[in-house]
């Protein structure tokens, strides 16, 4: 019904793409303890890849109705924080091949780290959809250089660090979501430098496209004929450290975010 008017309107629609499916434990009647509560392999098997995959399965189901003179011409929907860059992504893919009006995002977290990378107890990194392994986060921006993913998201999600848990550990119960909207160009720039990507592609993926998903694309800059350098040049971004006590980070609470104490640029 939403999609229906939004089409009316030209107007996305976004959509968190998970629906819960029983967990390998809750299949298996096994009770998670205490010390399992506390790994972050733990929170992984109970928000699996599958999750997201049978979510996009039934977005791109709806979105054959957007093809051009279908029932619902003029709806667009938006994928909000794509995790998973295996079967989901390749739903995807088959989908806008079709003509669907669809679109994707991925965010900084799942680009900078991986399920390997996290330590036991410490949920500064627990989000939803997770953070995956290392292969699925190369897989991720292979898929931005290809074209397969549109954009960039900070999906910045921030809490008081009573929320995240951070005495316990506890990964089933602390706040999911990751405070670090201040750092999404910076984070990019200095692990895209990396996949041989520059501020032209960060530009695109975090300015023009969605501009043009929220329909202000026509009052922003464009780069016209020999105009291929963002506003910002690249001389401007400097290395500079996340270092609370440095003096450049104000009001931000150190032990929630998990980007502080890296040096970015």
């Amino acid at each position: 019904a939403a999609l229906k008017i939004l089409a009316n309107y030209r107007r996305p629609l976004l959509v968190h793409a998970e629906i819960p499916q029983p967990s390998e434990d809750e299949q298996k009647g096994i009770d998670v303890d205490n010390s399992e509560r506390r790994m972050y392999s733990t929170y992984l098997r109970t928000r699996p890849p599958c999750w997201e995959e049978e979510a996009v399965k039934e977005i791109t189901r709806v979105a054959k109705d957007t093809l051009l003179d279908g029932p619902m011409d003029g709806a667009h929907i938006h994928i909000v924080h794509l995790s998973d860059s295996s079967a989901s992504l390749d739903l995807i893919k088959e989908a806008k091949e079709s003509g669907a009006r669809i679109s994707v995002e991925t965010c900084p977290h799942y680009l900078a780290f991986s399920a390997e990378d996290i330590r036991d107890g410490d949920t500064r990194f627990k989000c939803a959809p997770p953070i995956r392994d290392a292969l699925n986060r190369e897989h991720l921006w292979e898929a931005l250089k290809d074209g397969h993913i549109d954009m960039l998201s900070s999906d910045h999600s921030p809490s008081s660090p009573e929320l995240k848990l951070f005495e316990t550990g506890d990964f089933l119960r602390a706040w999911g979501g990751i405070s670090s909207l201040q750092f999404g160009l910076p984070v990019t720039w200095s692990y895209g430098k990396q996949h041989g990507l520059g501020l032209v592609q960060l530009s695109e993926w975090w300015s023009r496209r969605p501009a043009i998903l929220a329909g202000q694309h026509k009052k922003i800059l464009s780069w016209g004929a020999g105009m291929d350098e963002p506003v910002v040049g690249q001389e401007a971004v400097i290395s500079y450290g996340t270092d609370i006590k440095d003096g450049g980070i104000y009001w931000c609470s150190s032990s929630a975010v998990r980007l502080l104490d890296s040096k970015l640029g």
